[in-house]
């Protein structure tokens, strides 16, 4: 009997071995499964990145020329501004020199219309006399 208890303990003892080993070598698998995966997955997000960098430096590139386009049109037209002040606006000393102008010969003109209504008025006395 003890012979048979000795196959049996010698059985389950290759049977545990062998169970072990399977389990061994189907977690190797698993884990080579699950690298390769996670390797797949890191080769897509480095050429997403990679994709995105390119894009984002393309559209930098692109924002970059269109603010010195802007850049370059507000500067002419402050040079248009500029240019068109100095051209419209006269310059106070000579604004002060027309004003004064303007001032006597408003001043003649008042003298001129008292001048006249005086000699109208002076007209319609010599009527009524």
């Amino acid at each position: 009997m003890a012979e048979y208890g000795l196959y049996l303990n010698v059985g389950t003892l290759l049977t545990v071995v062998s169970a072990a080993g399977t389990i061994v070598w189907k977690m190797s698998r698993v884990e080579k499964e699950i690298r390769d995966d996670f390797n797949a997955e890191i080769d897509n997000c480095q050429r997403d990145n990679a994709k995105l960098v390119r894009e984002n430096l393309d559209r930098a590139e692109t924002l970059r020329h269109e603010f010195g386009e802007t850049a370059s049109a507000l500067r002419t037209k402050i040079h248009d501004v500029e240019t068109w002040n100095r051209d419209t606006f006269v310059r106070k000393d000579s604004f002060e020199i027309v004003i004064s102008r303007l001032e006597k010969s408003f001043e003649k003109l008042g003298d001129k219309i008292e001048e006249r209504i005086d000699k109208l008025a002076d007209r319609i006395q010599n009527r009524s006399e």
